[in-house]
C-alpha cells in the first residue's frame, strides 16, 4: 500500500503535467497568431496587399484570437488598397458586427466607419459614406493617446465631409467644415500637429 505522501506526489504529477500541456498549448496558440499577425503586417507594410489579407483570414481561422476586430478592419484595409470596393465593404461590416472591446480606443470599428466611407463615396452613394462618417464621428470617436498628430487627424476626417458635401453641391457645408482649420492660429498647429513644425 502506497503511503498517502506519495499518492499526493503522484497526483501533484498528474496536475503539473495536465497544467505544462495546457500552458504550452495555449502559449504556442498565442506564438502562432503573433507570428501570422507580424507577417501579414510586413505584407500590409510593403504593400503587398493579397499576401496580407491571406495571412490576415488565416489567423481567423485559430481557435483562439485576441483581436478579431482589428484584422477584419486590416483585411478590409488590403481590399480598399487593391480597389476591391465590395469585398473591403463586406470585412468593414464584419469589424463592426464585433463588440468592441476596448471602447475607450475603438480604431478598428473608426477605421472600418472611414474606410466603408470612402468605399461608398467611390460608388459615389454619398447619403450612405456621410453616414459611416457620422457613425465614426459621435459612436466611435477617436481617443486621443497624446496631442501629436491631432490637427491631421481632424483634418483628415473634416476633409472628408467636406468633399462628400460638395459633391452633392451642398457647398456652404462644404466650407463650414474646413473653415475652423484655415483660421487656425500657429501655435495651436504646433502643438496639435506631428508634420507642421516651424
Amino acid at each position: 500500500v502506497a503511503k498517502p505522501w506519495t499518492l499526493y506526489a503522484m497526483q501533484m504529477k498528474h496536475i503539473f503535467l495536465i497544467l505544462a500541456v495546457l500552458t504550452s498549448y495555449d502559449s504556442k496558440g498565442q506564438i502562432t497568431e503573433a507570428a501570422l499577425s507580424d507577417k501579414a503586417f510586413q505584407f500590409f507594410q510593403s504593400d503587398k496587399y493579397d499576401s496580407a489579407a491571406n495571412y490576415y483570414k488565416s489567423i481567423l481561422k485559430l481557435d483562439s484570437i485576441s483581436r478579431i476586430a482589428y484584422y477584419y478592419s486590416q483585411i478590409g484595409h488590403c481590399y480598399k488598397n487593391t480597389n476591391e470596393v465590395d469585398s473591403a465593404i463586406k470585412y468593414y461590416q464584419k469589424c463592426l458586427l464585433i463588440p468592441d472591446t476596448m471602447p475607450r480606443f475603438n480604431f478598428p470599428h473608426r477605421n472600418s466607419c472611414i474606410g466603408i466611407s470612402d468605399m461608398y463615396a467611390l460608388k459615389n452613394n454619398i447619403p450612405l459614406s456621410l453616414e459611416y462618417l457620422r457613425l465614426a464621428e459621435f459612436k466611435f470617436p477617436y481617443r486621443k493617446i497624446c496631442n501629436a498628430g491631432q490637427f491631421e487627424r481632424k483634418l483628415s476626417i473634416q476633409k472628408r465631409f467636406a468633399l462628400r458635401f460638395e459633391k452633392l453641391n451642398q457647398i456652404d457645408s462644404a466650407i463650414s467644415y474646413l473653415t475652423p482649420y484655415m483660421f487656425q492660429l500657429p501655435e495651436d498647429l504646433l502643438i496639435d500637429s506631428s508634420e507642421y513644425i516651424n
